[in-house]
């Protein structure tokens, strides 16, 4: 098959939930197609063996395709899978050589280096996806990075930017404020919440330990 009927295929596996499927598809023609895939073709691939379960063997896989060319397509896979695996300084080296790259793989890069816990990586791939889409969504995602690496005076400065927005907007308005130690603008949040009309108990029960912890009774 040519190698847009194999990402044809590969769809129609993944819609199906046969993810080991679809690997397969994808991953027989890989090392023909490497020295210059296809627009999308390795990406694709990348996504098939996280979807299989299989990131290990796909980034060993990547880098086996990184050896045989200088593919800008198998190094954007390969960064997926390496910042899944947790290889924070490897990946932010190559992001950094790196001056244009997708909003979408920024993203991808973005939720792989949040799951395996490596902030700084989220950070850098944060920063690039807002500064090429500026929009509520990716500001949102650059706050919670900058409050992960403890910059929550940056954080602070992105969520009040976003007010009031919906209830995870204003959590984490709260938690940005604490971390930036303004405990008389979270103070007076926490008191709103202890005070509001039909407010569950859970919450206010939250919210009297929460002002005990700050110094209010």
């Amino acid at each position: 098959p040519t190698p847009d009927a194999r990402l044809r295929l590969a769809q129609i596996f993944q819609r199906l939930r046969a993810p080991q499927k679809a690997l397969a598809v994808l991953d027989a023609a890989a090392d023909a197609l490497a020295a210059n895939p296809p627009a999308g073709y390795m990406t694709q691939l990348a996504s098939a063996f996280l979807a299989a379960g299989k990131a290990g063997q796909g980034l060993k896989r990547f880098e086996g395709l990184r050896g045989a060319g200088q593919s800008p397509e198998v190094a954007a896979g390969w960064a997926v899978l390496a910042a899944t695996a947790g290889q924070e300084s490897a990946v932010l080296e190559w992001l950094q050589r790196e001056p244009a790259l997708s909003d979408d793989l920024l993203r991808d890069l973005y939720f792989a280096a949040s799951g395996a816990r490596v902030p700084k990586l989220a950070l850098a791939a944060a920063r690039r996806l807002f500064s090429q889409v500026p929009d509520p969504r990716w500001r949102l995602l650059l706050a919670r990075s900058l409050l992960e690496t403890g910059d929550a005076a940056a954080a602070l400065d992105h969520i009040q930017r976003l007010l009031p927005g919906d209830p995870e907007i204003r959590q984490l308005h709260l938690e940005t404020l604490m971390a930036s130690g303004d405990k008389k603008a979270a103070r007076r949040i926490w008191t709103e919440r202890l005070n509001a009309p039909g407010a569950a108990e859970a919450a206010r029960e939250e919210a009297v330990y929460a002002l005990l912890d700050l110094g209010a009774a």
